[in-house]
């Protein structure tokens, strides 16, 4: 069943809630932005037909597992490796 372009019942929240909670986010009223995005991000799976609490999770744990690397892409904020720019000469540009 597709449930794109309609709201999600009091019951399909409970059941976010639950996938949530058993991936260890938990409520409050100061969230934090990982948490804000996990919720969005299932909303949105939910919003798309996957609707199983099963197929709701392991959703999450991809989501977060590819949210991770992204973070520790290198040159990224959160990265060891830091990456120097040095300013290219005009000639140099013009043979790239």
């Amino acid at each position: 069943m597709c449930y794109s372009q309609q709201y999600l019942t009091s019951d399909d929240m409970a059941k976010i809630e639950r996938v949530l909670t058993q991936a260890g986010f938990h409520k409050s009223e100061t969230a934090s932005g990982m948490d804000k995005d996990a919720a969005s991000f299932l909303a949105r799976e939910f919003q798309d037909g996957v609707t199983n609490e099963a197929d709701l999770a392991l959703s999450l744990e991809r989501y977060l597992t590819r949210r991770a690397s992204w973070r520790a892409a290198p040159g990224s904020a959160n990265s060891s490796r830091k990456v120097e720019l040095k300013p290219v000469s005009k000639a140099s540009a013009q043979q790239i």
